[in-house]
């Protein structure tokens, strides 16, 4: 009876230690878990900020093409008046 006592008494060694690495492990898993949330955010904020720079600078590229025809100045025209025969001269 004294054998299987002491092997009981090892095997409740084992699992308190066994419990002890497993609280460890959760523990850990947490802090992962955590550490994963907090990276997967920052990517995906990362991912969104560089798609709205992409379409924020393709907007402004293809403004030009539409402001070019409105932004050229109106051309001067000058009208110069038909010249004139000369006035015809007094009769004397």
């Amino acid at each position: 009876m004294s054998k299987i006592d002491a092997r009981f008494a090892s095997v409740e060694g084992r699992m308190d230690s066994l419990r002890d690495a497993v609280a460890e492990m959760r523990t850990d898993l947490h802090e992962m878990d955590a550490s994963i949330k907090t990276w997967m955010l920052g990517t995906v904020l990362a991912i969104l900020g560089t798609m709205l720079a992409a379409i924020f600078g393709i907007a402004q590229i293809m403004k030009p093409f539409q402001q070019s025809v409105a932004s050229q100045p109106a051309p001067i025209i000058i009208n110069i008046p038909p010249s004139q025969a000369a006035p015809p001269a007094p009769a004397q």
